[in-house]
Order: C-alpha cells, then structure tokens, then sequence
C-alpha cells in the first residue's frame, strides 16, 4: 500500500509541474528606444502546435503536459498498477499505449512532411511580443522559460522582446526562411536596424541555418545557447546500437521538473519505482513513437552527430522512399558540419557572438559529460571526456582555435579543453546545468539577460561575476559553495584562508548540511553542519592545509532536505588548485 500511495503521489506531482510554474509580473518599465530588440528562438518541443489552424477543426495537438495529463488520466489505474508489482512487461505494454496517443498528432510522413496541417499556435511578430502574448496569457505556450522573455523585457521594453514560433519538427533550413521574414518584421515594427538573437537547443540550429544563409548582418549580438548544431551520441545509442540503453532516470526526472519550475523532491518516490522501468518506458518510447512517427523527422536527424550522418542514414533510411526528406537532411547536416566556420565568420563581420554549454550530466550513464542530452565537446566543439575521467597532470591543451597561453580554457573538472572550441573566448560552460535550463538557473538567465541587453560583457575575461567555468544555480540542484568575491572556481593555498558561501536555492525546503567532504582540495572547513532556510545562505572559512597534490579537486556536500530527512542527497563541485 505505501508503496501504490507514494507512486499514486508521484504522477500526482509530475501532472500538476505545469501549473506551479513561475508566473509573468506585469510590466512597468517603458521601452528603451536605444535598446536592440530580442528575439528568443526556442527548441524542439517547446512551442505550442495546432491542427487545421483558422478552420472550425483547429485544434492544440502539442503542448506536452496537456495531452501528457489526458493520455495519463486514462490510463492511470493500469499504470498505477503495473508500477506497483513491478510488472516490466506490463510497463512497456502500456507504455506503448499511451506514448502514441501522445505522438500521433505530431507524425512526419515519409518525406519528411507533416502528415496532418499543423501550425504554430501563434504566428507573425505582431503576435509575438511580450507584451502582447502577456496580454493574452500565452507566455506558458510558446516556451518552456517564460521568465527570460519577462527578464529581458523588464530591461529593454515589452514590445522590443521577441519569441519566434515555428513548428520545430521540420527542417532548420526552411525554418529558417521563416525566421528571416520575422527578423525583417521586428525590425519594421521596431525601428531598428538590427536585433539581440538568442536559439536555444535546435533553435540554434536554425540560426546557424540563417547565419549561413543570410550571413549576420540583421544581428548586434548572436547567443547560442545548449547549441544542438554538434548533434548528440544519444542518437546512435537509441537508434542503432545493439544494446539497450541505460537510462540515468534521476538526471531525467530532474530535468523535467526543472522544465516546469518545480523543486519538488522525487528522489524518494523514483527508488519506489521498479528497477528499470525507466528503461522500458524509454525503449517503449523508442519503438512506438521515435521509429514509426517520427524517424523522417527532419529535426530529429538534426540531433545526429555529423560525423556518424552518412552511416546513420545508409542504415535507417531508404533511399528512394525518403529521398524528398533526405535532400533536405542532406542540406542541413551540411550546415552543422561548418559551425565553427560559420560562427567565427559572423564574428569577423561584426556581430558578437558567445555560447553557453553545459557539462556534468548524461541521459545515457555510458556516455560522456553534458547537458544530459548533448555532449559538451559537441555543444563547443571542444575536447571533452566522458564524466568522471579527467585529463593527465602533465595535459598540454590543443590550442588550435585560442593560441595564448596565458589564457586557461580548461575546466575545473580538468575534463574539458575549449582552446580548440569555435568560439574559446565567449563560450561560457555551467557545471551540472542541464540541457537548456538557463531559463531556470538564476546564475545562468543572469547573464544571458545581460548579453543580451547590453555591451557590458564583451567575453569571458570581462566580468568576474561571470567566469568561464561556473557552478549552476538551479532550484533542483539544491545547495551550492561558491568562494566569496571569486565566483571562478579556483583556490590559491599560498594567499591563506578564504570565505565560502554556502546557499539554499530551493524556495520551499530547508536544508540540513551534514558534512562537507574534500577530495584534492587541500582546505579544511570551519563549520560542516548547518540548517539552511528556503533561498538562504551562510557562510563557512577554508583554512590550507598545505597538502595540495594535484591541479584538480572536488568539495562534495552531503545534505537532507526537511522535512525529508530519510534521503541523504549530495551535490559535488570542482575546483582547480592554483600552487603558484
């Protein structure tokens, strides 16, 4: 019984994420005429889609959690059940009921065409202002992250912040088209003579498409963010790998909570769920919609990996059946293969552009380290490790892209090298953030915010309060020690004691500290044991000790959260160890 109650609790939590979500403050500040205007171009999945649009027919076919509620509540006595005996043959069975009454309106025919009349729920840049969407209360259906567009608007005026709507499906090049006629509108609606340009995801795809197409001309400044344009080694591993994958389901939950701006504690509940069965439904998911609805996606080969492209395709695709939708992936992989070139090209005319990646986390536990859906080296297109591996003491950095040695482009994890990355100067890299989660980490919209509504940050070397490497500051990571003054994570032994800042990042748990575990790290701690209230801090002093041995080492905090103190949870950061 307890057990059937906390996973009856659990899809509880899971179906009301969409409703605790952060709401839109009204707006009070004017427009700033001098200001650039944004446009923010969301990723897969995140906008709202509609079937036969202007007809007596239209429909909303897409916004996941809806059609995610409906699809559970019928089904939700079986599911209930098949969870709590455990019952894996009964979990993908179904699993795969639910998952294509999800998908079905969303199918891509053969070709690489959608197979019903589907649209974007809002349309044109006269509809797509902040200020006109807050109006109508459409914030929640046109990004995950309504709370960037609310930010950047606060700086820069509601009617000179943008979220381009398309249907993110279909191909990136023809999307792009798309794009360029909305930029030409904001820039008639506005005045201006350019725009801020911010993609996220697979929207950087299509503004690596645009660049490439129109060059940067229209752009001030060009922001990728969690960039999917390196594509992702998930894609073989679902695909066409002999083994089942295995499915690091607490780095999915977290991020699906984080998508709806929840930090409610799931730890517990997910260790009552069968062992595995994330991995049933992800292979339930992957036979029932991936292969038979979506495979001619255009955007899902989008995700794959240049460099596997043309074996990939030789196995999954026929080559007369989808020769329409194979052109058009042809184009775009041509596209993703020249990123480097394209973006340091749009930066030599003019346009500054920068990058956010994310390292730390994988969906897969045997790829490497990410965002959990994209690998860091190919979100960068640095040198990355698989987590937990970490380069020799004596690495020289490759040094192909940024030539200056007194410029240390290494992570604090010692696993990624951005000296050869496209953009080594104004990439920066969030340590445990996951894939496009800036709109939930306050550290990471912070700045994002800043790029693009001024010229305060010309590149990683700027601002201190912005390194190059940094810690997240997301809800659902709980707790952070962050050295005061030095928000880069480096500590220098030889100048003495410093001060750390320990903070609570959750808005409704407190958090009890009960240790403070150093590995590498030659400090010791003044205080390992402390209750932290919701969004507090405190702060702890670390004495050397003078046993420093290597570049790189790690503090780890273990921690309850009240009043559920029967989970011990942890959260491990990276620092470097400066001897000179």
């Amino acid at each position: 019984m307890k057990r059937i109650v906390s996973l009856l609790l659990c899809a509880a939590m899971i179906a009301c994420a969409a409703s605790v979500g952060a709401s839109a403050r009204k707006m009070q500040e004017p427009s700033r005429k001098d200001a650039y205007p944004v446009v923010l171009i969301p990723g897969i999945l995140e906008n709202a889609l509609v079937r036969d649009k202007g007809k007596p027919t239209e429909k909303v076919i897409w916004f996941p959690m809806d059609r995610f509620i409906a699809s559970f509540a019928r089904h939700a006595a079986e599911v209930v059940r098949c969870l709590a005996l455990s019952d894996l043959p009964a979990i993908h069975k179904v699993a795969s009921k639910i998952i294509p009454e999800i998908a079905e309106p969303i199918r891509i025919d053969p070709d690489g065409s959608s197979h019903y009349d589907i649209s974007p729920l809002v349309i044109g840049a006269q509809n797509c202002s902040y200020s006109i969407l807050q109006k109508r209360g459409m914030l929640r259906r046109v990004t995950y992250g309504p709370m960037m567009l609310r930010d950047v608007a606060e700086r820069i005026g509601g009617d000179r912040a943008f979220v381009f709507q398309y249907d993110w499906r279909l191909s990136a090049v023809d999307m792009a088209k798309q794009l360029h006629d909305f930029i030409k509108d904001v820039k008639a609606m506005t005045g201006s003579d350019k725009v801020n340009v911010c993609g996220t995801s697979y929207g950087c795809e299509v503004l690596l498409c645009y660049l490439d197409a129109y060059g940067s001309g229209d752009f001030h400044r060009v922001l990728m963010n969690s960039p999917a344009y390196g594509g992702t080694e998930i894609f073989r591993e679902m695909l066409a790998s002999d083994a089942k994958p295995h499915i690091n389901y607490e780095n999915l939950f977290k991020m699906f909570l984080s998508n709806y701006g929840v930090d409610t504690e799931l730890g517990y509940l997910l260790r009552l769920m069968p062992k595995n069965s994330i991995d049933v439904i992800f292979d339930a998911g992957i036979e029932s919609f991936l292969k038979p609805y979506f495979m001619t996606s255009i955007a899902l080969w989008g995700v794959c990996p240049p460099a596997d492209y043309e074996e990939m395709k030789a196995l999954l695709l026929d080559p007369v059946e989808n020769a329409e939708m194979i052109a058009k992936t042809d184009a775009q992989q041509a596209v993703m293969a020249r990123a480097g070139e394209i973006l340091r090209r749009a930066q030599s005319e003019g346009a500054r552009v920068c990058a956010i990646v994310n390292e730390g986390s994988s969906l897969i536990t045997s790829l490497g380290s990410g965002d959990v859906l994209v690998d860091a080296g190919n979100g960068s297109g640095g040198v990355c490790l698989p987590i937990g591996e970490h380069f020799a003491g004596d690495y020289t950095p490759e040094r192909t892209v940024c030539t200056d040695p007194a410029h240390d482009h290494v992570s604090y994890t010692g696993s990624l090298d951005l000296t050869n990355a496209y953009l080594p100067e104004t990439t920066w890299v969030f340590y445990g953030q996951m894939h496009g989660q800036n709109y939930w980490d306050s550290r990471a919209r912070a700045l994002t915010v800043r790029l693009l509504t001024s010229d305060e940050i010309e590149d990683v070397h700027t601002d201190p309060a912005f390194p190059q490497f940094c810690e997240n500051a997301m809800a659902v990571s709980d707790v952070s020690l962050t050295l005061k003054g030095h928000p880069a994570s480096v500590l220098h032994p030889a100048d003495g004691a410093v001060t750390a800042v320990l903070e609570n990042h959750t808005p409704r748990h407190a958090v009890r500290i009960r240790a403070i575990e150093a590995d590498g790290v030659p400090y010791t701690f003044s205080d390992t044991q402390m209750l932290l209230l919701p969004g507090k801090s405190a702060e702890i002093v670390l004495t050397p000790t003078g046993e420093a041995s290597g570049r790189y080492g790690s503090v780890t905090i273990v921690y309850d959260e009240i009043p559920e103190i029967h989970l011990h949870k942890s959260r491990t950061q990276y620092f470097r160890i400066d001897q000179s």
